[in-house]
């Protein structure tokens, strides 16, 4: 006769699809913020030097 499962063992038997859930939904979440960075620009508007005054402040198109 083998000996009772413990508490442990019972909790890793009803709880392994909760984890594996959870780890799938962090995967998820990080592959979808890195897709989203690598989409938008971070790095904000880019001024071009036809468009920057001396003094570094940025001048009107108008």
């Amino acid at each position: 006769m083998s000996a009772p499962d413990t508490n442990i063992e019972r909790q890793a038997e009803r709880h392994w699809v909760s984890i594996t859930g959870i780890c799938v939904a962090l995967t998820l979440g990080v592959v979808i913020g890195l897709g989203l960075a690598s989409v938008i620009d971070l790095n904000g508007p880019q001024v071009s030097a036809t468009d920057a005054q001396i003094n570094g402040t940025v001048t009107s198109g108008d």
